[in-house]
């Protein structure tokens, strides 16, 4: 699969060069992966991994998770050697909501241009995931392989994570609980810790 993926093979053989690792983890959620910068590792939940190998009713093809999920992890620490993770702490709570959206925005259009990639390699059209059901993404890329226009693309899927629900509380009281509150807490806390 990742040799139909020009983008993700590269982006995996620096990973690997620069020492990432792949870990297999108990508890993270279902269809959840997470890239811990500092000690270099994709973490892939294992009932995610089981999912991989079997499919569901949703995802059949076991290679479309495995595809979206790493093209997205990847993406994080791409962004973090290009110093993207980098916040300046100078900015507004709205701003960190801004930042932290576009990250994932830019992460999940790279899990985009590698299932592009593989449907122009195998034929093969990959169920894309990701803040978002296929039926929410496939419109996004759609409209950028006709427009092209990057941007658009970012700004559009930054919207989609923001609104995107969320497990915890409503932290900024607007009867919402999504990713905006999720950012919020990280923001508050991040404050908090550095005594700001």
């Amino acid at each position: 699969m990742i040799t139909h993926t020009p983008t993700l093979a590269l982006q995996l053989a620096n990973f690997f060069t620069s020492g990432g690792t792949i870990d297999v983890s108990q508890s993270l959620g279902d269809m959840t992966a997470q890239y811990d910068r500092n000690g270099l590792v994709i973490r892939i939940d294992a009932n995610t991994v089981q999912t991989m190998m079997v499919g569901t009713n949703t995802y059949p093809n076991a290679d479309d998770l495995m595809l979206s999920i790493v093209s997205h992890e990847a993406a994080h620490y791409i962004l973090d050697m290009a110093g993207t993770h980098i916040f300046d702490v100078t900015g507004s709570e709205a701003a960190y909501q801004a930042h932290q959206a576009q990250h994932e925005a830019l992460a999940i259009a790279n899990s985009m241009i590698a299932a592009n990639e593989y449907a122009l390699a195998t034929g093969e059209v990959p169920t894309l995931m990701g803040y978002g059901s296929e039926s929410v993404l496939r419109p996004h890329l759609n409209a950028f392989l006709t427009t092209g226009d990057f941007d658009t693309l970012i700004n559009s899927l930054s919207g989609l994570v923001l609104d995107f629900p969320w497990n915890g509380t409503d932290v900024n009281g607007d009867g919402v609980v999504n990713q905006r509150d999720k950012f919020s807490q990280e923001f508050r806390n991040w404050k908090a810790e550095n005594g700001l």
